[in-house]
């Protein structure tokens, strides 16, 4: 957790969407119509889904994956997938 992502996609209503991991929510540091910047919430080592909710009930899914203090060096990796709203 803590690791700060970002989410590209489109259509995105800054103020107006919710980005969880697995089931619990990440804070959301800044938004735009084509990206969104979220630091990860604390969770397990492995995959994850990651869902973005919008106000009209629409969302997307990707995955991010924890890793183990120390089983990797370089800098997180992002969240798979695109996200578009339409």
């Amino acid at each position: 957790g803590s690791q700060t992502v970002e989410i590209g996609g489109s259509y995105f209503v800054p103020d107006a969407v919710q980005v969880l991991f697995g089931s619990t929510p990440g804070i959301i540091l800044s938004e735009s119509p084509t990206a969104i910047t979220v630091v990860t919430p604390p969770g397990t080592a492995g995959s994850t889904t990651v869902t973005v909710l919008t106000p009209d009930g629409a969302n997307s899914a990707g995955t991010f994956t924890y890793i183990t203090p120390g089983e990797h060096d370089g800098p997180p990796a992002a969240p798979s997938g695109y996200w578009h709203r339409r």
